[in-house]
């Protein structure tokens, strides 16, 4: 893993620890949110990263846990039936895959960045905010 992507590091160890956890409840997932910029950020490098930031998007905005835990009638009761345990799958499954995508973004080759424009390197440097006005 390359030193400058410490956050690559510090999801794969949080989402890890979510999966191996006996009771991960829906506010513990607050992790998706850094991992979503990641995968963001990641998606020019790895198709996988496109790939997870959609499904977490659709899952997380779908609002699939929190239709899930109102429909049952306790979390106690643990016989569900089988539609109930195959999307209370949803969290744990992107979870796998996240940190499979994180290892495979590692991997990918970075971006080269591409070198000024002749109109870009003779553009002026955007101001500085707030501007002073000098007499």
């Amino acid at each position: 893993m390359p030193a400058q992507d410490v956050l690559a590091g510090i999801l794969a160890v949080q989402l890890f620890t979510l999966l191996i956890s006996p009771i991960s409840w829906s506010h513990h997932w607050v992790w998706v949110i850094p991992a979503l910029l990641w995968l963001v950020y990641r998606q020019s490098a790895c198709q996988l990263a496109t790939v997870t930031a959609v499904l977490w998007a659709a899952a997380v905005g779908s609002y699939l846990i929190s239709f899930l835990l109102n429909w049952q009638l306790s979390i106690w009761i643990i016989p569900h039936p089988w539609w109930q345990t195959v999307l209370g799958w949803v969290y744990p499954s992107l979870g796998m895959l996240t940190i499979v995508t994180i290892a495979v973004g590692l991997r990918a080759p970075a971006a080269e960045p591409q070198p000024p424009t002749p109109a870009t390197a003779l553009s002026p440097p955007m101001p500085t905010w707030p501007r002073r006005h000098t007499p």
